[in-house]
């Protein structure tokens, strides 16, 4: 029941939603896109890299614009005139008129919510970590067994203008990199501070983007050359940047909380048999 409800509730804030694209006039919002999303990521959207959240953003919307395309074609072929269309119009008004009612009634609930300044406040200050986005690294490297292989890469690499660095370090990758990245260039993707080895986090959260590490980084896997191909997070907001945000947030939780006793008290009074 907990997740149906708080799946009912975001897709009942749709007064939030932002225009991701615009085909022949008809406009696509970001909330469309949630549930093909979802079913892409297999549920996992926000635990994946902020690159893989990004190619199955791409894909969803694709697909959306696809359907807009098709749904454009279903109108000149005069689809709805037909009595098979009418009939399945019928039947699907009957499966989701109470999904939608409730849809309905969830988001005038939700609309009533109203928070102090004082429990905003309080609430960012108890879950600051939620609300800035944690710095995150986009690394490639080059393993090798011996460290003066790792040396003759890095001293080749040194030579390389830095406009020309990333192209030339991904060859080096797939010609000398014994890792599995290797066929990828020695893509490793975005990751946490404290999600590789010590002595590999603690190189490349040192780098600055674009760059190489010059000596080379050693660990129980062998001898690492690391190139930093991006930085995300990590800044920290203000609370009145963040405020509308953290409102948002409260709301939703204090909304969870009443739905969740609403249920509970209906419970209570209905008829309920388990088969």
């Amino acid at each position: 029941m907990k997740k149906t409800l708080l799946a009912l509730m975001l897709s009942a804030s749709t007064m939030f939603a932002a225009t991701v694209a615009e085909v022949n006039g008809q406009k696509i919002d970001d909330s469309a896109l949630m549930p093909a999303i979802q079913q892409i990521t297999r549920g996992n959207y926000a635990r994946l890299p902020a690159e893989q959240q990004a190619e199955a953003r791409r894909i969803a919307l694709e697909d959306a614009i696809g359907q807009v395309l098709i749904q454009e074609q279903t109108k000149k072929d005069n689809i709805k005139s037909t009595q098979a269309f009418k009939t399945a119009l019928k039947e699907t008004i009957e499966r989701i008129e109470p999904q939608l009612a409730t849809q309905v009634w969830m988001k005038k609930e939700f609309e009533k919510m109203v928070v102090g300044s004082k429990e905003v406040k309080k609430f960012y200050n108890e879950n600051k970590e939620k609300f800035n986005a944690p710095k995150q690294v986009h690394a490639r490297h080059i393993l090798v067994k011996k460290e003066s292989e790792a040396k003759v890469i890095i001293k080749k690499l040194m030579k390389i203008s830095p406009s020309k660095l990333k192209a030339a370090f991904i060859e080096s990758a797939k010609a000398n990199s014994t890792g599995p990245s290797a066929k990828t260039g020695g893509d490793l993707g975005f990751f946490k501070n404290g999600a590789m080895v010590p002595a590999f986090n603690t190189a490349v959260f040192k780098m600055k983007k674009n760059t190489i590490t010059t000596k080379p980084v050693k660990t129980k896997f062998g001898f690492h050359v690391i190139y930093l191909e991006d930085i995300q997070g990590g800044a920290k907001k203000s609370f009145a940047e963040l405020k509308p945000k953290v409102e948002q947030a409260l709301k939703a939780q204090k909304f969870q909380v009443k739905l969740k006793a609403l249920v509970e008290k209906l419970k209570s009074k209905a008829k309920i048999s388990y088969k």
